[in-house]
């Protein structure tokens, strides 16, 4: 996720949020209020989910080059020889 995906989807995440505090008065009395406040709900934590299983992929490569356990297989010693 790139840095203007994440800023959009950071600033959509704060606007569900108003919205949701906007609505929380009306839960009671009107039953369209609360089928909408559930919709935002939803499409908050979704956003939110996003958010937390697609981090920076600049630093996801970094930690998978610096992770890697690279270990030696038979075939690496010979990659020279000539059979």
């Amino acid at each position: 996720m790139n840095r203007k995906m994440s800023e959009r989807t950071k600033e959509t995440i704060r606007l569900c949020k108003v919205k949701l505090e906007n609505l929380k008065n009306r839960l009671d009395s009107s039953k369209e209020a609360n089928i909408v406040y559930n919709r935002l709900l939803i499409e908050k934590s979704v956003l939110e989910d996003n958010i937390k299983k697609k981090p920076n992929i600049f630093f996801q490569k970094l930690k998978e080059i610096f992770s890697k356990n690279h270990e030696k297989r038979i075939c690496d010693y010979f990659k020279n020889s000539k059979i």
